[in-house]
């Protein structure tokens, strides 16, 4: 490789062939591309220029093209150009296009300027009727001092008083510091002061100012990006502004400003931070934002934030305004903070903090995030957001979200409208201050506001309900007219009573007394035209708390001349956790006339399904409603738990929102707003027979018949004489197994007014041995079996949806004897089952989704069965009979929401069973060439049944001075079996599988075993 004394002689002896193609800079080294050639690598260079673009320098022959006042220079990445003077007659600049028409700057630079005792200090100035493209920039500029004017002025790009300029560049940094002026301060980022027909367009953009004075006389501005004059446009991509100053006699910090001057201006403004910080021990003023006549600008989402700390002078700060005719600014999803800190409200000083103003005509929209707005004084001005002056403003958007907040004394407000201003709300907006609203303009709420904290009485406006919701915290009422023409109005009753709006519905729901304001007008629903001064459409429903309404009016006129009232046909009333003998009273101060108040009865007066309600006719100026009670029986028919219903109203215990789950469970599904009256039966009956409904009476007597089945197959005389030649129930010790299956299923079962029904699939196994010895003329036996398994059981019928997984075992003790044709044989036996229950409720309920419950169950069983075999030729015929006692308990349980929370506590039952089977079995042996026996079989029964059939149920809702008892049908009392199956044997195995099917009115049951036996 080529030494670097080598390239140096190789450079010399070419320099000028090398400048003329501009591959040599202005310092003599070869420029390729941007890098440096060195000994062994390709290094980066980066080079200190120090004189100023002005078209005339000769500095940057070697990098400069171009002719007419149209250049192109062609930097290499990270070059510098610093420009540094203590003294010059007049402002210092580093790119000056007063000699220049266009120039592009080609790669990534830094641009220093650094003035001593110079008037004006700027990075880049423009003249008039030119244009600059950059790439990537970064623009510092210094100030030290200024002994010749009363200000020290730097700014970074500087369109002042110039018109038809262009500036483009890419990402962009701004750096102005102002160090240790004798006086006053301007400094400013972009600067289009009363300038025409400018355009600058940059992509990520940052701007911080810093700088302080110490100056008595003279102040301190800062500004971001300031731009007043006519038809200028301003477009950045991320934008982050950050200003921070000290002035002794003032401090003036605006991030943004830009006027139209009569003309449009435009700027669109990128997410980002914007801060502007202003402090002074006598005026301070910071702003964000400011938009004035006619100019219009947009900002994406980021941070807006204006702090002033303020001494014996004005403290002011506003975080986005929008000022004049035509001023439009448009903000995105941002955060808008404004603190206002110290000040004097006398003469002339005033303290205000204001989040967000439009004023003067201007139109102002944020479109998410929150607007804080505070100071420390109990004097100063604060108001989250003010629009005044025949103003618009829009806050929030439809799937957005915005809080706003102003505090520091008791007289700040939230939102304040004034005159013919107007506010639109949309998405979910919250706000919160002493004052929530204030003014006299007009509020539109298309979406959701609440009213966290604060008063709304101030509000002597017009407040209309276009859509969405609007909860008022019950604090107070507004102070001038309310139409709610769509969507719900709530005060102090934030889940509305439970009650879901319908389409086109208009709702105001009262958890608190309100009282209309002087000369105010409340219109709910269709009715604008009433003329009446309460006025209800036929598409309207009024909710009240009836804890409130039994104590005092919900709606009362001023203490003034008595109101007239309207209620149409059509509209409807609802009274939450009405309560028998009660009197609730409406409204109050309104003078109606017959036929005034034709809604609010017969099923549009609705106060629970228990309830009988008559309304008053309301022409002593007063509407009223008394109530008594219905029976449960005579209003559903058929409900399982009428007594406990007519107990939790009598003793007035009724309450959707009880602490008490019963209680809160019952009075909800009774309530029309919580279920529709077809779900009423259905929903209280399924979850007080939980247990019925998921089959745990009829699975667990399954799983015990299946092993009692097994083991009476195995010691049955149809398998003992298929057994010639080497029999395996000679005397000795047998091990046998058997695999269960069964599917069960019910239908059409009544319970009460429901059909009641289950499908039940369970598998398992049992395993056991005994013992064959000689018993006189026969044969004896005797062993023991265990069992286990699972299962689960899944309703049907008219029953909400319910499901029983359980597992079970149990245990056998069995015996017989037999001779060649005559069988008998007993069993005794335990079976235990534990049943995991869930069921659903409907979700419209506000309870969760399901109700749960662990019940335990069991049977314990014995029977004996009598078999005698006839042989004949075709067949062997073996009738047989027997008897078998069943004792089925079902222990006690409660029924919980799957949330937590006892609903009902159901009682224990114990069912005594007798079962009465004869039948007759048919079965005929072969034997192979090979030597197995094969033996296929039928066995058909007839099957009575007697003593409890039904299971009883006993249930009660805890705290309730009341219970409910009911019998619900678990088995028919005749039923039929038939059995299929094939035994195959030899030497001393035997295998078997069998299928059984059982088949009653309303049941039918089958089953699969297969078997297995080993004689020892």
């Amino acid at each position: 490789m080529m030494s670097k004394g080598a390239m140096g002689n190789l450079i010399n002896k070419y320099r000028a062939v090398l400048k003329k193609c501009h591959l040599l800079n202005v310092f003599g080294s070869l420029a390729m591309a941007g890098t440096l050639v060195a000994t062994g690598a390709i290094a980066a260079s980066a080079t200190e220029y120090s004189a100023r673009i002005t078209g005339e320098e000769t500095e940057y022959d070697a990098i400069k093209t171009g002719e007419n006042k149209t250049y192109m220079y062609t930097f290499s990445n990270g070059d510098t150009i610093t420009v540094e003077s203590d003294y010059t007659h007049g402002g210092l600049n580093a790119i000056n296009m007063k000699e220049i028409k266009s120039i592009t700057i080609k790669n990534d630079i830094n641009i220093n300027t650094i003035g001593g005792k110079h008037t004006t200090v700027e990075a880049i100035q423009f003249d008039g009727n030119s244009n600059i493209t950059m790439d990537n920039l970064n623009l510092n500029v210094i100030s030290k001092d200024s002994t010749i004017s009363n200000y020290a002025s730097a700014s970074g790009i500087s369109m002042f008083c110039v018109n038809d300029n262009s500036f483009k560049a890419g990402k962009t940094n701004i750096e102005i510091e102002v160090k240790n002026p004798l006086k006053g301060i301007y400094a400013t980022g972009i600067d289009l002061t009363a300038s025409k027909n400018n355009v600058v367009a940059l992509d990520d953009t940052k701007i911080i100012i810093k700088g302080s004075s110490e100056n008595e006389r003279f102040g301190v501005t800062h500004r971001g990006i300031y731009a007043t004059g006519e038809n200028n446009t301003i477009t950045t991509g991320k934008l982050d502004i950050d200003l921070s100053g000290e002035g002794r006699a003032k401090m003036d910090a605006y991030a943004v400003t830009v006027k139209g001057d009569g003309k449009l201006s435009t700027a669109t403004l990128g997410d980002g931070n914007i801060s502007a910080f202003a402090k002074s021990p006598n005026d301070a003023f910071s702003v964000g934002i400011t938009v004035h006549d006619g100019a219009v600008v947009s900002k994406g989402d980021g941070s807006i934030t204006a702090i002033a700390e303020a001494g014996q002078g004005t403290g002011y700060g506003v975080g986005i305004r929008a000022k004049g005719e035509g001023a439009k600014l448009d903000v995105g999803h941002d955060d808008v903070t404004v603190k206002v800190t110290g000040g004097l409200d006398d003469g002339d000083k005033f303290i205000q903090s204001i989040g967000a103003i439009a004023d003067s005509g201007g139109s102002l929209s944020l479109a998410g995030g929150s607007i804080t707005a505070s100071a420390d004084s109990e004097d100063a001005f604060i108001r989250g957001v003010l629009s005044t002056g025949g103003s618009s403003m829009t806050l929030g958007t439809e799937e957005g979200s915005l809080a706003v907040k102003a505090f520091g004394n008791d007289s700040a407000a939230a939102l304040d409208v004034r005159g013919t201003s107007t506010i639109a709300l949309q998405g979910n907006v919250s706000v919160e201050a002493p004052i929530a609203l204030y003014g006299s303009g007009t509020i539109k709420n298309f979406g959701n506001l609440t009213v966290t904290s604060g008063s709304v009485a101030d509000f002597i406006g017009t407040f209309t309900q276009d859509d969405g919701n609007t909860n008022l915290s019950g604090q107070d009422f507004f102070g001038g007219n309310v139409n709610v023409f769509k969507g719900a109005l709530t005060v102090g009753m934030p889940d509305r009573g439970g009650v879901n709006l319908q389409n086109n519905e208009a709702m105001l729901a009262l958890g608190q007394n309100v009282t209309l304001g002087e000369q105010a007008k409340l219109v709910v629903g269709d009715a604008a035209n009433s003329g009446a001064t309460v006025a209800f459409g036929d598409n309207s429903l009024l909710v009240v708390d009836g804890d409130k309404a039994a104590s005092s009016f919900m709606i009362s006129a001023p203490d003034a001349a008595p109101r007239s009232i309207s209620v149409s046909d059509g509209a409807n009333l609802y009274i939450v956790n009405a309560k028998i003998g009660e009197t609730y009273k409406i409204t109050d101060g309104f003078v109606a006339m017959d036929g005034d108040v034709a809604g609010w009865t017969g099923d549009n007066l609705v106060t629970g399904r228990m309830i009988n309600a008559i309304r008053s006719d309301g022409t002593d100026g007063k509407v009223i409603v008394t109530t008594e009670l219905k029976s449960a029986s005579v209003v559903f028919p058929g409900v399982s738990i009428p007594n406990t219903i007519d107990e939790i109203f009598v003793s007035n215990k009724n309450d959707v929102d009880s602490e008490n789950p019963g209680v809160a469970f019952i009075s909800r599904a009774l309530e029309p707003l919580y279920l529709p009256e077809s779900d009423v039966v259905t929903t209280l009956d399924s979850a007080a027979q939980l247990s019925y409904a998921g089959g745990v009476q009829a699975s667990t007597i399954a799983v015990a018949q299946a092993p009692t089945r097994a083991i009476q197959d195995h010691l049955s005389l149809a398998t003992n004489v298929a057994q010639r030649g080497t029999c395996l129930h000679e005397d000795g010790f047998d091990l046998w197994a058997n695999a269960l299956y069964g599917a069960n299923r019910a239908r059409d079962f009544s319970a009460g007014s429901l059909n009641a029904g289950y499908n039940s699939d369970f598998a398992g196994g049992v395993i056991g041995s005994d013992w064959t010895f000689g018993a006189g003329v026969g044969k004896g036996r005797i062993g023991l079996a265990f069992n286990v398994g699972t299962g689960d059981t899944k309703s049907r019928g008219d029953f909400n949806s319910t499901k029983n997984d359980f597992d079970f075992w149990g245990v056998s003790l069995y015996g017989g004897w037999s001779t060649d044709n005559i069988n008998v044989v007993a069993d005794f036996g335990y079976s235990a089952s534990k049943n995991e229950l869930k069921q659903d409720i409907p979700a419209s309920l506000g309870m969760g989704g399901k109700l749960k419950a662990d019940v335990d169950s069991s049977v314990l069983t014995t029977g004996v069965k009598a078999e005698y075999m006839v042989k004949t030729d075709v067949l062997d015929v073996m009738p047989h009979v027997g008897v078998r006692y069943m004792a089925v308990k079902t222990d006690s349980f409660s029924t919980k929401l799957d949330q937590g929370g006892d609903l009902f506590h159901t009682d224990g039952d114990l069912q005594h069973v007798w079962q009465f089977p004869v039948g007759v079995n048919l079965s005929k042996s072969f034997e192979t060439e090979s030597g197995w026996k094969i033996r296929p079989q039928a066995d058909l029964s007839v099957v009575p049944a007697a003593g409890d059939t039904k299971a009883k149920i006993d249930v009660r809702t805890p705290g309730v001075d009341a219970s409910d008892s009911m019998k619900r049908r678990v088995m028919d009392t005749t039923s039929f079996d038939g059995v299929f199956g094939i035994e195959v044997q030899k030497d001393n195995i035997s295998l078997g599988l069998g299928y059984n099917v059982q088949a009653s009115e309303h049941q039918t049951g089958q089953g699969v075993t297969a078997s297995f036996m080993y004689k020892f």
